[in-house]
């Protein structure tokens, strides 16, 4: 009959597993020590893969997010291109013109990162209220939801996000006009 040993060691002295091990096995051949070494190496590694995805989804989205500034300024440009040619032609300089692009561009993008954060810190707050979901039943059993709560820090990181989609908004939109203007030229 199978039978699981739970010890509960000393962590200011541990013992030499390896030892432990081999005496177990010599006394008893059938006997298996897990120290869940192995498990929580493969769990550490699990959690390091999906960081490295995580990672890479966000350097695809900023990607796709820069890639459509681009576009839209491109078309904001092509649309307004007299406009942008006479303002050029008459001695506007180029920084003027692409400031007042970038302006409408940080709006745009300060209002679509207003949205996208604000969405997500009501998703992030409306879980936090869940009964039994955010807390877990037990108070001091966690819940699979509890990475939901962000805190103080996540929303501040949340905050840096909209700010960050804004300026990164402005400066492609800045760039975009300025290499359409020596098109121009």
């Amino acid at each position: 009959m199978p039978r699981i040993i739970v010890l509960r060691l000393d962590a200011s002295s541990p013992p030499d597993l390896v030892r432990l091990k081999r005496v177990l096995t010599d006394r008893i051949p059938t006997a298996t020590l897990d120290d869940h070494r192995a498990w929580s190496r493969r769990l550490g590694a699990m959690a390091e893969g999906v960081l490295v995805a995580g990672l890479g989804l966000l350097a695809l989205v900023t990607s796709a997010t820069i890639l459509s500034v681009v576009f839209a300024t491109r078309a904001a440009v092509a649309t307004n291109r007299t406009v942008v040619e006479v303002l050029h032609f008459v001695g506007a300089r180029d920084g003027f013109i692409a400031a007042q692009f970038q302006r409408h561009f940080l709006k745009v993008g300060a209002q679509g990162g207003a949205i996208g954060g604000g969405a997500a810190a009501l998703l992030f707050l409306a879980v936090s209220f869940l009964p039994g979901l955010a807390t877990g039943m037990e108070p001091d059993a966690p819940s699979v939801l509890t990475w939901l709560q962000p805190g103080l820090w996540g929303y501040a990181g949340i905050l840096l996000a909209v700010l960050l989609a804004s300026g990164v908004t402005a400066l492609t939109s800045r760039i975009t006009v300025y290499r359409t203007l020596r098109m121009i030229q």
